[in-house]
């Protein structure tokens, strides 16, 4: 019996749903190796990507994999706990910009120390050391536990009172005799004097070495990894005139200093991880004399576009979701990559194997193609195999699909009236394909139609930037494209050359 479309698994666009699949960890793709390569190398804690390129769910297997593991801990955590985190030790009020780091520091440690309160370790049961040295090391760590557990205990209070002073009063007695000049008078003294004490509580930097000597102490004994996932989704707005970048900077600075304190002290299977956007990214290190020597040493990399592959189903988008339909579906997993693949792609579509058709479609990501997929499937659940008719009648869907994420990641940058006039103004244009000089024109002939947009040059270069257009030109009796995301692609504009609107945003622009 034929297997249909609907029986098939082939991944979740957000990587939090697919987390939560009762064998996840085998639907996960591991032989880009880039779990690896994040985890053997102690200094390297910057996991980035595009929006959709497979972050938060690799995030989430590195979590499932390390909390399998005997001694050790993973944990993962949001923009939320450090807004909560900053309302607990300082209230309402500010942070000092050059305060940030230091309070990372100390959210991050925070974190760590509730992985090891959580832990039961023993290192008495170490057999492979002495007996005297497995004394030593069980009296050192469960000192440094018993120090943290005191420590927060009293800092972060249960219930429903706190204080943040407290105040201890000593008495002290003295007595003494009088002798009076008058004859046979005598009498006795007795005093009492009172010694009061306050006590403030310290500030959290003043903190902040004590309580890292003892969690160094036991990261000696548990491994602990802290991940940050979501910082795309703090309310930020990457301009000069707000303190988004200098805020992420400070966290990165943050995460990259208790990495090298880790590797210093010889602490190995414990480290920070961030994961980030590339473009992101790329705006803070316009603000940093420091990051790109950061990224250069301590980037992984999610980037997806193999130019080089003999076959469809040897791409690793495609091995990506070859592997999910086998492990989802018995029936199949016998069958070899090639022979899924020819089984439920059999068709061309405009001449294109099905791995060259949707990079071409999509910013070649693993979210693009598992969405499009999806919604062929949704649309003709009863199919055995998927053809080029499929593609084409969902085409406006997805590509609809498609632009929604692409205001998402936008908004960070632009304001998002101005987005919409600058898709507005390809719509209006209606050309596939133009040179500046047609759309200079038409621009001028209907400025009063795009106020946000005061500049057509400037806007030109926004739409590049963000792979809404892309240069194309021939060579020979080829067309070649450029394409701000790809890295082959030139990241500067070229305005002597023509421009074409992304395939994705053709029919979402009516233009197809």
């Amino acid at each position: 019996m034929a297997i249909r479309l609907k029986d098939i698994y082939i991944g979740n666009t957000n990587g939090d749903d697919e987390a939560n699949h009762s064998n996840f960890k085998e639907l996960f793709y591991k032989d880009n190796e880039k779990y690896y390569e994040i985890l053997n190398d102690n200094l390297k804690f910057i996991v980035s990507g595009q929006k959709g390129s497979g972050k938060t769910i690799l995030g989430r297997y590195i979590h499932a994999e390390i909390n399998s593991q005997e001694n050790s801990i993973c944990n993962i955590i949001n923009k939320n706990l450090f807004t909560f985190q900053k309302l607990i030790e300082i209230g309402p009020d500010h942070l000092d910009m050059d305060e940030y780091t230091s309070f990372y520091k100390w959210v991050l440690y925070r974190e760590i120390s509730k992985c090891i309160l959580c832990k039961d370790i023993n290192p008495f049961e170490k057999k492979d050391k002495t007996l005297l040295k497995r004394i030593a090391d069980t009296m050192r760590y469960k000192s440094s536990l018993r120090n943290l557990k005191a420590f927060f205990n009293v800092r972060y209070q249960k219930g429903n009172y706190k204080y943040d002073s407290y105040t201890t009063e000593d008495q002290l007695y003295g007595s003494g005799n009088i002798e009076g000049v008058f004859h046979n008078y005598k009498a006795s003294l007795n005093a009492l004097k009172k010694k009061v004490k306050k006590y403030d509580s310290k500030k959290y930097y003043e903190c902040l070495l004590e309580v890292q000597n003892w969690i160094f102490t036991c990261l000696s004994f548990v491994n602990v990894i802290i991940i940050l996932d979501d910082l795309d989704e703090l309310e930020l707005k990457l301009d000069d005139s707000n303190d988004s970048v200098r805020f992420l900077l400070r966290l990165i600075e943050a995460v990259n200093e208790i990495n090298i304190l880790f590797s210093e002290h010889n602490i190995k299977g414990s480290k920070c991880i961030i994961l980030m956007r590339t473009d992101i990214l790329q705006e803070i290190n316009k603000h940093s004399s420091n990051l790109s020597k950061i990224r250069e040493d301590k980037e992984v990399n999610l980037y997806w576009i193999d130019k080089n592959y003999n076959s469809p189903h040897e791409h690793v988008l495609m091995e990506m979701i070859l592997n999910k339909i086998k492990v989802s579906c018995s029936s199949l997993s016998g069958l070899s990559n090639e022979e899924l693949y020819n089984t439920l792609f059999p068709e061309k579509i405009d001449n294109k194997d099905m791995v060259r058709y949707i990079i071409d479609y999509s910013f070649g990501r693993p979210r693009d193609f598992i969405r499009y997929l999806q919604i062929v499937m949704r649309e003709f659940p009863n199919e055995t195999k998927i053809t080029s008719r499929m593609l084409a009648h969902c085409k406006k869907d997805y590509s609809d699909k498609f632009c929604s994420e692409l205001y998402n990641e936008l908004y960070i940058h632009l304001d998002n009236e101005y987005v919409d006039q600058l898709l507005g103004l390809l719509k209006d244009l209606r050309k596939k394909s133009f040179n500046y000089s047609n759309i200079e024109k038409f621009y001028i002939e209907r400025r009063e139609d795009y106020p946000k947009i005061t500049s057509i040059k400037s806007a030109i270069e926004s739409l590049y930037k963000y792979s809404i257009i892309g240069n194309t030109w021939k060579k020979g009796d080829q067309l070649r494209f450029s394409w701000a995301y790809r890295r082959d692609g030139d990241k500067n504009i070229d305005f002597s050359k023509r421009f074409t609107v992304h395939f994705a945003l053709r029919r979402y622009l009516f233009l197809e």
